[in-house]
């Protein structure tokens, strides 16, 4: 932690939001932490402020003088275009701080953009209403990308993890049937079927492979990976398999989230499984949580 002036308005379509939580990216936030990021993302400390805090929420405190869609004790959640948001105030511009509803919880209203990204991802792709989908990785990623399924209809939701835990998450969330991926009968079984969309969220070398085996029109990338990864071009020339990742920090698609919370076809909250404070120690212990993994968010909560 370290003290920082009190963020101001400096421009007239600014606003002032004060934080009251952060939920913790998982694969960015601890590889940030541990520094194990190769190109992209490298980082060195100090870690700027913040930093890399991108997920959160808070009220509007004051408002620039342009500022119409927003006021004073508004509800909103906040996107890496806000800044680094691991902070008590941030200042941002007003398009790019989503308004929600008075009666959402902090714990609904933090983890917002993890949710539009997957809405984002999915927006990419073809048509999901009707459609028989599979989703590989069952972090909170593909968590929120199985809730995002069911909202807008897919026909079938199959999810592969190797951890029973997430597979019975996923059922909650409202996937349809679940297979572990150990089980390389069922797998095989499954890539013999071949799905219209298979969604790699796992961000790993076989979840990609995977999703390319399973996909028959298109395979969509949620997860992330800076490492080489050799694939088989017969897994997709054939099949003319078109290969997507989606548009994450969209602001129609932040808007579009944010009308799918209200009409409680999404529950950010129901991936948050643990709740520090905002500390040194809570941040140290939501890096162990992670390393573990032993949690899917979690939520760091800003006191009053």
């Amino acid at each position: 932690m370290a003290d920082v002036p009190m963020p101001q308005i400096e421009r007239p379509n600014q606003v002032l939001v004060r934080i009251r939580a952060t939920s913790i990216c998982n694969m960015h936030e601890w590889k940030s932490f541990t520094n194990h990021y190769r190109a992209h993302f490298k980082c060195t400390y100090p870690l700027s402020p913040g930093y890399p805090g991108h997920e959160g929420c808070g009220e509007i405190v004051q408002a620039g003088e342009t500022v119409r869609d927003l006021k004073v004790g508004d509800k909103v959640f906040l996107t890496s275009h806000a800044g680094h948001l691991h902070k008590e105030y941030v200042v941002c511009p007003s398009e790019w701080a989503f308004r929600l509803e008075p009666n959402v919880s902090w714990a609904d209203a933090a983890p917002m953009e993890l949710f539009a990204s997957a809405l984002g991802l999915i927006a990419a792709g073809k048509q999901i209403a009707g459609c028989r989908c599979v989703v590989a990785g069952l972090g909170p990623g593909g968590l929120a990308v199985v809730q995002m399924l069911r909202a807008f209809h897919c026909a079938e939701i199959i999810c592969v993890d190797l951890v029973e835990s997430r597979l019975q998450k996923a059922l909650d969330m409202g996937a349809d049937a679940v297979i572990n991926a150990n089980d390389s009968r069922s797998v095989e079984h499954l890539v013999q079927r071949q799905f219209e969309t298979a969604i790699d969220c796992s961000g790993s070398h076989e979840g990609i492979k995977l999703a390319l085996r399973l996909a028959r029109c298109e395979a969509l990338l949620f997860g992330y990976n800076d490492e080489p990864v050799e694939l088989v071009q017969a897994d997709w020339f054939v099949k003319q398999l078109v290969i997507r990742t989606g548009n994450i920090l969209d602001q129609s698609i932040a808007k579009r989230t944010a009308v799918l919370l209200k009409r409680g076809l999404i529950q950010p909250s129901a991936l948050i499984s643990h709740r520090v404070p905002f500390s040194d120690a809570g941040y140290a212990e939501a890096m162990d949580l992670i390393e573990k993994r032993t949690c899917y968010k979690v939520l760091m909560e800003q006191s009053d």
